[in-house]
């Protein structure tokens, strides 16, 4: 069981790794849409101010331009991370619960082993119980026949002698 949660553990482990990786991603996608958000907002604000000037503001389209286009792509960045996070997301999902369920379905029998092992652990230790009490019975017994040799032998010798 253990061993089974620790691989479990160690899928999970690696499977948020990739998590907080686009998690990172998609941080950095916001930061940089951001910036160009605001780029965009101070051009457009140089562009009211300079519309008397042509050829400036001609270099100020140029680059609003290249600064929508900029933003197109950060946004179907952003998009497409958005898109891999819930997809990462659905899959750790359904590898926790499965999981859970593999765990589920094994602990009854961890549980029925459990309290085998601890019916024969009561087995075996009425058996130790009882071979001792065997062992302290055979050791009277021994001790008492050593007992009644040495008096057969006194007898013996005291008949011998008279």
């Amino acid at each position: 069981y253990e061993r089974i949660n620790r691989e479990e553990s160690s899928l999970l482990q690696v499977e948020c790794e990739k998590w907080w990786a686009l998690d990172e991603v998609h941080k950095q996608s916001n930061a940089k849409l951001a910036r160009i958000l605001r780029k965009k907002d101070e051009l457009n604000e140089r562009l009211e101010a300079l519309t008397k000037q042509p050829a400036e503001l001609r270099t100020v389209q140029r680059i609003c331009n290249a600064l929508n286009a900029d933003l197109k792509a950060a946004q179907k960045e952003r998009a497409e991370c958005s898109a891999k996070l819930e997809v990462h997301l659905a899959e750790l999902s359904e590898n926790v619960s499965k999981h859970n369920d593999r765990l589920n379905r094994e602990l009854p029998a961890l549980q029925r082993g459990r309290t085998k092992f601890e019916a024969q652990a009561k087995r075996m230790q009425a058996e130790l119980e009882n071979f001792q009490k065997i062992t302290e019975v055979s050791s009277s017994i021994v001790r008492r026949r050593s007992k009644v040799r040495q008096l057969e032998a006194q007898l013996a010798n005291s008949k011998l002698g008279c």
